[in-house]
């Protein structure tokens, strides 16, 4: 492409008009100067075709790889966890900042423009790379997408409100495609039932990916330096019902982010159906934990993230309260039930196989492993499951009376799987106020399943009881 330049050409013309005789100067890149008579010079072009992918270069694209396997043997800056790294264009060299987590994976690289030519010249180089420029939802920051390679470009032209970067710094952050609740560079909301969302929540992402993100959603920083010197950010929102976000960066340097929350109109709450239908819409369940305002706990196990949900307002609550949900980074694997476990179904015909009989019935089953005699009418069948290693059987009268299949840990006893386990065999739950214990029947052939959450025998391990019926039906 070529471009003529007619205000030069102008000036050419207007000076041969005059009949006099200048000199045309033209410095070059590489410092030589050439100066022409201005009546030599007809016409000035400038051929420009092919240079600006000359002067550009991606940075490493492996997002989501280690440290060493990106930038080799060089190690990153601890307390940023950056790294600045030269990457060669054709014309010149660059240089990234690479960005990782906790745990020095790579997460986005950025590259800070010298003016705002370069600017725009990337710009058009990253048209070039496959990248399509969407809509703008902001006039500073702007969102390109290269759907093909699953990569996500942001052009900053201006500094963010309340950001800690040279006034009017403008530069390009480039990473993966992820528009998932965790990500670092999600740029959705992820609203859903009740207009609730998801504010930025890249774990341990730092804070200009933050500002961004609020930036385009078209948020207000909340000044407060005393505030921002702790690691806290607040932004007043454009919705009439979610007024306000807030964010929390680590203790020590300030630079991680490891919590937020969204506050909603106290007047316009959402229900606890519509909370639970957004989170469950987005990988939590509800876990039975509650914080110290009896409020509902909600768990991802698999990000490792909790949301605590705060919407009762308490009888003291001043003008200014806010309901909210807070969304946290934490394991609380812990503190749960699992999800799944592997339940050594037992013999059941009780009343019928005599002691020996079970015996040898319970080491036909793919679980068993040892058995021993504790004398006292119990015997102990030890399994391959890792949730319930043990089932002790009780002996009458030399008859099979009952089967007590046993875990160490209380919390597997309370697992979301051992009812669905229970209704694939025919029971279902029986309900009365007078049982200490959650319980069910199989009517079809009169057994009881009783989860017992106390130690009954002082050895440590919790027992499901598989015995005959003792119900009536309600």
């Amino acid at each position: 492409m070529k471009r003529f330049f007619t205000l030069i050409t102008l000036f050419v013309s207007t000076v041969a008009m005059w009949g006099q005789t200048y000199d045309m100067t033209i410095k070059l890149n590489d410092g030589r100067i050439l100066k022409f008579p201005t009546t030599d010079v007809a016409e000035v072009t400038f051929d420009i075709s092919g240079t600006n992918a000359k002067n550009w270069a991606m940075p490493n694209l492996n997002f989501g790889k280690e440290a060493e396997y990106v930038i080799g043997s060089a190690e990153p800056n601890e307390t940023t966890r950056t790294a600045e790294v030269t990457v060669a264009a054709e014309a010149r060299n660059l240089t990234y900042t690479y960005f990782f987590d906790a745990d020095y994976n790579y997460k986005y690289a950025k590259l800070v423009f010298s003016s705002d030519d370069e600017r725009l010249a990337y710009e058009s180089y990253l048209t070039e790379e496959g990248f399509t420029k969407e809509t703008a939802s902001s006039t500073t920051d702007y969102i390109y997408r290269n759907t093909a390679k699953k990569l996500v470009a942001f052009i900053h032209n201006t500094y963010a409100e309340g950001e800690a970067t040279t006034m009017g710094e403008k530069y390009v952050i480039i990473g993966a495609e992820d528009e998932t609740i965790a990500s670092w560079t999600r740029t959705t909301s992820l609203k859903g039932t009740a207009a609730i969302y998801v504010p930025f929540f890249g774990k341990g992402a730092s804070k200009e990916m933050m500002w961004h993100f609020e930036n385009r959603s078209g948020n207000t920083l909340v000044a407060n330096d005393a505030a921002n010197a702790r690691g806290v950010y607040r932004f007043n929102t454009t919705d009439s019902r979610w007024k306000m976000t807030r964010y929390w960066f680590d203790a020590k340097t300030k630079n991680f982010l490891e919590e937020v929350a969204i506050y909603c109109d106290a007047s316009n709450r959402p229900t606890p159906a519509e909370v639970a239908e957004y989170l469950a819409s987005q990988g939590f369940a509800q876990t039975g934990l509650k914080d110290g305002s009896s409020d509902v706990i909600y768990y991802n196990s698999q990000l490792k993230i909790a949301a605590f949900v705060t919407m009762s307002i308490p009888e003291n609550a001043g003008s200014d309260f806010m309901p909210s949900i807070q969304f946290s980074h934490v394991n609380l694997d812990a503190q749960l039930p699992p999800e799944k476990v592997i339940l050594p179904w037992p013999v059941t015909e009780y009343n019928k196989l005599t002691i020996a009989e079970a015996i040898d019935a319970y080491k036909q089953k793919p679980y068993f492993k040892n058995y021993k005699d504790l004398g006292g009418g119990l015997h102990q069948i030890d399994t391959s499951s890792p949730d319930f290693p043990v089932i002790l059987l009780l002996e009458e009268g030399g008859k099979y009376l009952a089967a007590l299949v046993g875990s160490p840990n209380v919390l597997t006893l309370s697992s979301p799987h051992l009812p669905a386990i229970f209704t694939e065999n025919g029971y279902e739950k029986y309900t009365d106020d007078k049982l200490a214990f959650d319980t069910y029947v199989n009517w079809t052939e009169d057994k009881e399943i009783q989860v017992c959450t106390s130690d009954l025998f002082d050895m440590g391990i919790f027992f499901i009881v598989f015995e005959p019926n003792e119900r009536k039906k309600n």
